[in-house]
C-alpha cells in the first residue's frame, strides 16, 4: 500500500516544480532495470542520505502533488526502515504504466 510521507521530499531540488501539497510513496519493481546502470548516489526521498547500492535498500515510486494541480512520479531507491516509517494510507500503490 502507498504511504504518506511525513515531511517534504529530500535529495533533490523539487522546489523547482512549485510547492508541494501532498506526497506518497510505495515500494515498486520498475527500478530493477537500472541496477546495471553506472553507480551515482541515489537519495533516499524520506531520509536524504545515500540508499542506492545500499543493503536494506528498496525500489520506490515517490508521487507527488502541487498546489497548481500538476503531479509528477518518480522512480528511486528508499532504505527499508525509512519507508516503514512513513504513515500507509488505504491507496492503491502508484505504477508507471
Amino acid at each position: 500500500m502507498r504511504r504518506l510521507l511525513n515531511n517534504p521530499p529530500k535529495g533533490f531540488k523539487h522546489e523547482v516544480l512549485g510547492q508541494i501539497t501532498r506526497a506518497t510513496i510505495n515500494a515498486t519493481n520498475d527500478y530493477e532495470p537500472f541496477n546495471s546502470v553506472p553507480y551515482e548516489p541515489h537519495y533516499c526521498p524520506i531520509c536524504g542520505n545515500d540508499a542506492g547500492k545500499k543493503e536494506g535498500h528498496i525500489a520506490v515510486i515517490l508521487a507527488l502533488e502541487f498546489t497548481g494541480g500538476e503531479k509528477y512520479e518518480f522512480v528511486g531507491w528508499s532504505h527499508k526502515k525509512c519507508f516503514e516509517e512513513c504513515t500507509e494510507t488505504d491507496e492503491p500503490d502508484a505504477d508507471l504504466e
